[in-house]
């Protein structure tokens, strides 16, 4: 029901359901994200919403539980590309919601082998409107939780010029890893997290609901970062993403996410200017 991957200087797990890192909620079936075997990767898990009702996902919805919306249709599978060290996919829809909003995805990963490609892998999810109603004031994004310092002293910003948002250790000599956005679909998300914040929506009652999820989808860039100006940082998370969009009746949106680790912030910047690229050059039209 998933695939890991390790085809360059990161290791990762492809789910069938849209997860990255780990199949399941509980971490459990998957490498997480693996850097200089160093774990950094606690959950990354797909958000899809247009309303506080209506928001389907398969991330935690509180300690030790989590939605789990999407239902396979196409289980992760493997197909050789001579541009890339490793092209996998998977196909599931949004049933598995009580308050669904009719969606059919398709989620596709590719990881290159060689410098300046070899700290990343790009994850893309296909979303079309197999419903009978246009879809209008979609957000679409990435729930992740990083823990680059294990004891949860972590900081996370949000670097406006290449789209990234990233964690690292706040008292130093740690690694660096984010989430770049490689999409042009709407304006950019991105909503940092910490539990020891009480006024965040994730742990204000222990849960996160579906209303918290789309407020963390629907709230544009909520901050430049958070966990710097404490002694030890927090144990952040964040979501990043997309939105808002529309998707007519069968219409397909593309959105597109980097998942990097580096050795320090230039070094985390200059594998996503590549990435970036790479997906501008991986998704030119064969007739262009």
């Amino acid at each position: 029901d998933f695939m890991n991957i390790n085809v360059n200087r990161v290791s990762s797990t492809r789910s069938s359901k849209g997860r990255i890192g780990y199949a399941d909620s509980q971490g459990e079936d998957g490498l997480g994200f693996i850097y200089k075997s160093e774990p950094l990767l606690v959950e990354a898990s797909l958000m899809i919403g247009n309303s506080a009702s209506a928001a389907s996902n398969n991330t935690r919805s509180g300690f030790g539980t989590a939605d789990e919306h999407f239902v396979k249709k196409l289980r992760a599978y493997g197909e050789v590309d001579t541009k890339a060290a490793f092209l996998g996919h998977s196909e599931f829809d949004d049933s598995g919601s009580p308050n669904r909003l009719n969606l059919q995805i398709r989620h596709s990963q590719t990881a290159f082998a060689n410098a300046p490609d070899d700290k990343y892998i790009i994850s893309e999810y296909e979303i079309r409107n197999a419903g009978q109603r246009v879809l209008n004031n979609i957000y679409a994004g990435l729930f992740s939780d990083w823990d680059i310092d294990q004891l949860g002293r972590d900081v996370t910003k949000y670097d406006a010029t290449n789209r990234l948002a990233y964690v690292y250790g706040r008292h130093g000599g740690t690694s660096y890893a984010g989430v770049k956005l490689l999409s042009t679909t709407g304006q950019a998300i991105y909503y940092p997290l910490a539990n020891q914040v009480s006024s965040d929506p994730i742990f204000v009652d222990s849960e996160f609901s579906i209303a918290e999820k789309f407020q963390t989808l629907s709230s544009g860039i909520k901050s430049t970062g958070l966990g710097e100006d404490v002694p030890d940082g927090y144990d952040v998370l964040l979501v990043s993403g997309y939105g808002p969009f529309t998707i007519p009746i069968n219409g397909i949106v593309k959105v597109a996410f980097a998942l990097i680790a580096g050795d320090s912030l230039a070094d985390l910047q200059a594998s996503a200017v590549a990435a970036q690229k790479k997906y501008d050059e991986w998704n030119i039209p064969e007739s262009a």
